[in-house]
């Protein structure tokens, strides 16, 4: 019988499991500030979107977080609220559950801007290098903090009580992944995934098991549970390069879903050129006009077929769901995209191809009633595919709906035909009959 790489990720994750009291945690459903302000964000622009989501039928409804992310603080390392936000954190925390909602704020704990305070009055708390001397990180470029310090420790543990008592309850905790490119720890027995797990006991011990602990950059080898959501790649924007380069994370780290984490694949944008009220749809991009841009930021922003696309994705990864748009400035075929997909399904869809192609596009998800099959097309050109569904699923459903058109799919002895523009996608639901 033929093996799969398919075949081998589904048996390595049977090896891997949460402990109990995280695997029925819930999915945060919110609103997070940084895809469309980047570090811009100030307090107007979080009462703003708080005040749009409310007048919404099913977002006041859906979203329960508000996520203040990058740009509240005074500097990195110097964890308190700059001149956008007067009145401190405890006037945005306020703000937030004034009108109904859960205060959630982002932060990088281990990482040290070198002209900050902490940096120039207090190196005890940094990691060293082999000669002793505070050892930058090879990403960020900041100085680390060293949680098997112990003032190190007292430093995170400041910052994160400080966060609770003002009235946080969800933690997005950044850039640990600087952690490993550092091995000369305070405590010798100490590891980068010990730093790393030190690192979110910390934290638990002071925000609590009530509140939610996304991890950002977390490998999944610093062990199940540290965090209750893990990022599973690079950011999310509204460019059709960033799609691509999320699911290159996704399709191998799907199945992390339930078995370490809550999956987060980041946040649901859909604003665009055909999604916007907006003729400018992000902050500067300073390579928007260069003759050979990176990867990053790289392109136009979404059309509708790329937003339906990322949407697709948001729902397939079973996880987290984030808003980050501006939410006044979406129109209607844009909340509609939403609304489609703002309910998290908690199951993890398993990527039929993978290692067929260099990404998959056959992503299936056996829910309890239904069972639904995403078929992405990567190219740049439509394409029209004849398509085995009894071979790919062992299913022959007799009635088959598309999610994005609304309307009904012949199915014919299990084969059906598909027209999929470029960069587009089609969501095949049927109803589960065994």
């Amino acid at each position: 019988m033929r093996k799969t790489a398919r075949d081998a990720v589904k048996h390595f994750a049977t090896h891997v499991g949460l402990p109990a009291k995280h695997q029925t945690k819930p999915i945060p459903i919110g609103w997070n500030s940084w895809d469309y302000y980047f570090s811009s964000v100030t307090l107007a622009d979080m009462i703003e979107n708080m005040e749009a989501i409310r007048a919404d039928a099913v977002l006041r409804e859906r979203v329960n977080f508000i996520v203040l992310d990058m740009g509240w603080e005074h500097v990195w390392g110097e964890w308190q609220p700059n001149y956008r936000f007067p009145g401190g954190l405890e006037h945005v925390v306020e703000a937030i559950t004034s009108r109904g909602f859960v205060p959630g704020i982002w932060t990088a704990p281990i990482c040290v801007h070198a002209l900050s305070r902490p940096a120039l009055r207090n190196p005890d708390i940094l990691l060293k290098n082999a000669r002793g001397d505070p050892q930058p990180s090879l990403e960020s470029g900041h100085f680390i903090v060293d949680p098997t310090h112990p003032a190190g420790a007292a430093f995170l543990r400041e910052l994160y009580s400080r966060l609770h008592r003002i009235g946080f309850r969800l933690f997005k905790v950044d850039f640990v992944n600087d952690l490993t490119h550092n091995h000369h720890f305070h405590d010798p027995q100490a590891g980068p995934y010990d730093a790393m797990r030190t690192l979110f006991r910390i934290i638990r011990e002071c925000v609590g098991e009530e509140s939610h602990i996304i991890g950002c950059s977390l490998p999944a080898e610093a062990g199940a549970g540290v965090a209750d959501s893990g990022r599973l790649g690079i950011d999310i924007h509204n460019q059709w390069t960033h799609v691509e380069w999320v699911c290159d994370f996704l399709q191998w780290c799907g199945w992390l879903h339930r078995r370490v984490w809550i999956n987060d694949i980041d946040f649901l944008v859909v604003r665009g050129r055909d999604t916007s009220l907006e003729a400018e749809t992000n902050v500067t991009n300073p390579n928007a006009h260069s003759a050979n841009p990176p990867r990053w930021r790289r392109g136009p922003v979404f059309t509708l077929d790329e937003a339906r696309t990322w949407a697709s994705m948001v729902a397939l990864s079973g996880g987290n769901v984030f808003l980050s748009d501006r939410i006044n400035m979406l129109n209607e075929t844009a909340h509609a995209l939403i609304n489609a997909v703002i309910a998290p399904l908690d199951v993890g869809a398993v990527p039929l191809d993978l290692c067929e192609d260099r990404r998959a596009s056959l992503w299936l998800q056996r829910l309890p009633t239904e069972t639904r099959l995403t078929v992405i097309n990567w190219r740049d050109e439509a394409v029209m595919r004849e398509f085995d569904l009894l071979a790919w699923t062992g299913d022959a459903p007799a009635h088959v709906a598309e999610q994005w058109s609304e309307a009904d799919i012949v199915v014919t002895n299990g084969k059906t035909t598909l027209h999929l523009p470029a960069h587009g996608c089609a969501v095949l639901i049927w109803k589960n009959t065994r």
